[in-house]
């Protein structure tokens, strides 16, 4: 299963839950869910896309990896 740059984008905790707790379901036994934490970390490096999301409006990023991992 992979979720890749999207638990930053939920409006809520409870969302980032319920999208977690989806991915554990449909995961068979041993399966791999490959996700992406700690997208705010990800900004303002130097990149080309620090300049194109500086016009937007920060937001709270819920994907904390040990909030994830929790």
């Amino acid at each position: 299963v992979t979720s890749v740059w999207l638990l930053h984008l939920l409006p809520a905790p409870e969302d980032v839950r319920a999208v977690v707790a989806e991915c554990a379901r449909v995961l068979r036994p041993g399966g791999v869910w490959v996700t992406t934490v700690d997208k705010a970390a990800g900004h303002n490096v130097g990149s080309d896309i620090d300049a194109v999301l500086a016009a937007r409006p920060p937001s709270a990023a819920r994907d904390a990896g040990d909030e994830v991992a929790g």
